[in-house]
């Protein structure tokens, strides 16, 4: 099996829960009989590295048109047409038997609709569920702003929505999406993982000992 793994996070450079997952998930996936191409979102470099069984690529994409700063790059459409074409070259060349997406970022979404173009099937997981933490950081983030309260009911909307849009695009949903919302399950190294479907990490030793 050839799988695409997506993560909007450089796990070389970062730290943080679901980083310190994925890190995890390299060192006993690496010796795997399958070959796995991680992708990187990375603002400084474009890379690609080979680890036994797995690639990395640390993806970075210039727009022509880049009117917002690297830490805001993700909302740039421009920046989201560019990874479309990216990935729309890697994928049909690679002709991946699947691809996950690892959370709900404008990178990971740009890729699941790309594979759903090119008819390859998505896994979508979270590590952490957001319409359930962004309601709890919003509070204390602009619980002192005078209007805070619609911010907070703005923002939590808006992330409700983007979910859905861009886990609505996994198959092999084993539950419905408002069931998704509804429920998570709490993840071993801390924040919350739910998965859509059955992700290459929750294989265990059947994905490393089987072809």
């Amino acid at each position: 099996m050839k799988v695409a793994l997506l993560i909007h996070s450089n796990i070389f450079k970062k730290v943080d829960g679901m980083t310190n997952y994925y890190n995890r998930f390299r060192s006993s996936a690496g010796a795997s009989v399958h070959k796995i191409d991680m992708f990187m979102q990375d603002n400084e470099v474009a890379q690609e590295i080979r680890e036994k069984s797995i690639r990395y690529f640390l993806v970075k994409v210039n727009a022509s048109f880049q009117p917002l700063p690297n830490a805001f790059l993700s909302l740039s459409p421009f920046f989201f047409i560019k990874l479309l074409w990216y990935f729309h070259n890697i994928f049909k060349d690679e002709k991946y038997d699947c691809v996950q997406i690892s959370s709900a970022h404008p990178f990971c979404f740009a890729a699941a609709l790309v594979a759903k173009r090119l008819n390859i099937p998505v896994i979508g997981s979270y590590h952490t569920l957001l319409p359930e933490y962004v309601p709890y950081w919003a509070h204390e983030k602009f619980k002192s702003y005078l209007f805070g309260n619609l911010i907070t009911g703005f923002l939590c909307g808006f992330v409700k929505f983007w979910t859905h849009l861009v886990y609505g695009s996994a198959d092999n949903q084993d539950v419905g999406m408002g069931e998704l919302l509804r429920k998570s399950t709490l993840h071993p190294g801390g924040g919350y993982k739910y998965q859509v479907g059955r992700s290459i990490h929750q294989m265990g030793p059947e994905f490393h000992k089987t072809a």
